[in-house]
């Protein structure tokens, strides 16, 4: 550990001079490094550091150098580029390095008396980048260290490392694990503290405030009361178990001594050649103070920050509930629309990022979204639990409800369309919210949000709800070119050769698209559906001409939509899906079926099969279509999918009940969706 309360050792770009006394290093020049003062005995030190092409480090002093070292600091290994594609941590003045041994620290063994060491360089194979390893260092004078390293190598810039470094200060190779779910959290003036551990009692408590104030206890259990700390501030929290054969690894987390909780927000901007300089803290662009800088050929954090991708797509994002402890860099080599970043800002508080889809090119312009805790932690509380919401047809609304969170005074509800537009909302002290006239054929997404005692936003839970009629189907498939598989809406499945919708010829990685179709296809003059009533939708696809095979290139998911005419006179409107999950050669489709309004032929043809319902099974058809009626919207879906499974000898007495008519619109609709699948897929 460093001086009382100190959370971090950070190196920086420039060679210190030092002196040793004592048990101390003094810094006498060089701003930007800072050195561990009194490291206790057997103690593990975590530091963060980051290095370019033919910097060296000091493990023991955590100290980045430049230029001659100067004693008792020495360099341990030098980071440099070997060749065009890889990079070599090269051991020095006696130290020692394993072969690489796994992609992060948690790969690493907990005792290193069976590593293997030599003196031999490290190389490391640029090909896929940007690349995470894990490997473990030796000094000269005996310190063991274990070490994660975030490679970057930019065309514009030189090779850089971030650098995450345990070193054991005590005589033994073990290092004792840190303490697990660390958590603190500001209420009623006081920051409270808390964590676990397989086996400590006894426990070092370390703080530091952005102003500067700081102290240390140690502790007995496993929390702890701040009562007096600087208000409105960043209090950055480090705890690690005192035990047997010492003091375990330190792991750190950030409290806001205020008012903060949990952001939500979106940023977006256009300007890619300066760079898109995002600051989390205040949501918004800010050239002068910002905590992320995204640029046309990559990505970069100021020093003390990090990032690290964690996958692509929205659901992803919406998922990522606990941020990484380790794995963090200072440079990425280049970002994606899709791509979902998980950022460590330098006060030690986190955020993650969605690059969100847009219809152009992220070249051009960018949109983010963005869940800040500004309260500090690592972990987004969760939001209200079994939160549903169902479109009620008749009535044009849509109804959330969710259950009660304990302590939570305030529910912030709000409705948004898919792309993310606020719809309305309110702040209210019950379960359920209404939300009138909403469109029809839409997507929405319902969100929900807790406020705590002290009116401080806490957890989000959201739900998607669909406001199409209950008759349309929506899904997705996906269609390899190698495969040469075409997709039967019907039969709901690719099929060799064939099938209603298939891909032709591809160039330009898919972006350049051939599509055939049986019955006729078209990708000019596609109505949107938003607001509009089944018939005039039906009678619009009706207008359009179609023709056998169509040619595209969608270099953007979602920018450009089909219309396919089937052979039963159903329509889908197709577009090529916005997260792409397939293979390489493959491309996910979003599709909506508008089955046919004029149900008369295929219920002519369900009569004439002359097929009679088992006397067993006429109480059970009853008393599905009276449930289909029902008040209670999740019994009247229950009765809609008991009716798809009802046997193809339920059909003539469906087909006589749908012509007899009194039916609602809602009933009507429900039944028509029924009588199609079972006269398409149902068998006896």
């Amino acid at each position: 550990m460093g001086t009382r309360g100190s959370l971090r050792e950070e190196g920086g770009p420039d060679a210190p001079f030092a002196l040793f006394v004592g048990a101390t290093f003094l810094i006498l020049s060089t701003p930007g490094v800072v050195v561990p003062q009194a490291v206790r005995p057997a103690e593990i030190t975590r530091h963060e550091l980051t290095l370019v092409d033919g910097q060296s480090l000091s493990l023991e002093a955590a100290s980045v150098l430049t230029g001659p070292s100067v004693e008792p600091i020495r360099a341990d290994f030098t980071f440099m580029r070997s060749s065009h594609r890889a990079v070599t941590f090269l051991p020095v003045n006696g130290c020692s390095l394993s072969a690489r041994l796994g992609g992060s620290l948690a790969d690493l063994p907990a005792d290193l008396a069976d590593v293997r060491w030599g003196p031999d360089p490290l190389e490391i194979d640029l090909a896929q980048r940007p690349l995470t390893v894990a490997f473990c260092g030796r000094t000269s004078t005996g310190r063991y260290a274990k070490i994660e390293a975030n490679l970057a190598m930019l065309s514009e810039c030189p090779p850089s490392v971030s650098l995450l470094c345990l070193v054991q200060h005590g005589a033994t190779t073990r290092f004792p694990a840190p303490v697990t779910g660390l958590i603190a959290r500001w209420a009623e003036g006081k920051a409270r503290v808390s964590w676990g551990h397989p086996a400590g009692t006894r426990f070092r408590l370390d703080w530091e405030s952005a102003g500067g104030a700081g102290g240390g206890v140690e502790v007995e259990g496993r929390d702890h009361v701040l009562k007096d700390p600087p208000r409105e501030q960043v209090c950055r929290i480090t705890v690690r178990p005192l035990l047997a054969e010492g003091a375990g690894e330190p792991d750190t987390v950030a409290v806001f001594t205020g008012s903060a909780g949990v952001w939500r927000g979106q940023i977006a901007g256009k300007d890619p050649l300066a760079g898109y300089s995002v600051n989390i803290r205040e949501g918004s662009l800010d050239e002068k103070d910002p905590d992320w800088v995204a640029y046309f050929w990559g990505m970069r954090v100021p020093p003390g920050g990090g990032l690290l991708r964690v996958g692509e797509g929205e659901k992803v994002f919406e998922e990522l509930e606990e941020f990484p402890r380790s794995g963090y860099a200072s440079f990425y080599p280049r970002f994606d629309a899709g791509d979902v970043f998980a950022l460590r800002l330098r006060d030690g508080r986190y955020a993650k990022a969605f690059i969100r889809p847009e219809v152009g090119d992220t070249r051009d312009s960018i949109s983010i979204d963005y869940v800040f805790l500004a309260g500090g932690g690592r972990r987004v509380p969760p939001g209200p639990d079994h939160l549903t919401a169902r479109y009620d047809e008749g009535r044009r609304q849509i109804v959330a409800r969710w259950d009660p969170v304990p302590d939570a005074r305030m529910y912030d509800v709000s409705l948004a369309d898919e792309d993310g537009s606020p719809k309305g909302g309110a702040r209210l002290g019950e379960t359920t919210w209404s939300f009138g006239a909403v469109r029809l054929n839409t997507t929405c997404v319902v969100s929900v949000c807790a406020f705590d005692e002290n009116g401080e936003p806490a957890g989000l839970s959201r739900v998607t709800v669909r406001t199409y009629p209950p008759s349309w189907i929506i899904g997705s498939f996906v269609l390899d070119w190698h495969t040469r598989k075409g997709y039967d809406f019907s039969g709901g499945a690719a099929r060799e050769d064939d099938g209603d919708f298939l891909i032709t010829n591809s160039a330009g990685g898919m972006s350049s698209l051939s599509i055939e179709a049986r019955s006729g296809i078209t990708n000019h003059e596609i109505p949107h559906l938003a607001g509009k009533s089944e018939e005039s939708v039906r009678r619009a696809l009706e207008r359009l001409t179609y023709g056998g095979e169509i040619d595209t290139d969608d270099r953007q998911p979602s920018s450009e939509r089909f219309a396919v005419k089937l052979q039963d006179g159903s329509f889908a409107v197709v577009r090529i899906g916005r997260e792409v999950e397939a293979p390489e050669s493959g491309r996910v489709f979003e599709y909506i079926l508008i089955p046919p309004f004029d149900f008369s032929e295929l219920i002519r043809r369900a009569r004439s099969e002359d097929l009679k319902c088992p006397d067993g099974l006429v109480a059970e058809v009853d008393g599905l279509l009276k449930s289909l009626d029902d008040e209670e919207w999740n019994k009247r879906e229950a009765a809609s999918d008991a009716l798809k499974k009802l046997p193809r000898s339920a059909l003539g007495m469906l087909a006589e009940r749908y012509e007899r008519g009194g039916l609602s619109a809602e009933v009507r609709s429900r039944l028509q969706r029924g009588l199609y699948h079972l006269y398409y897929h149902a068998r006896d």
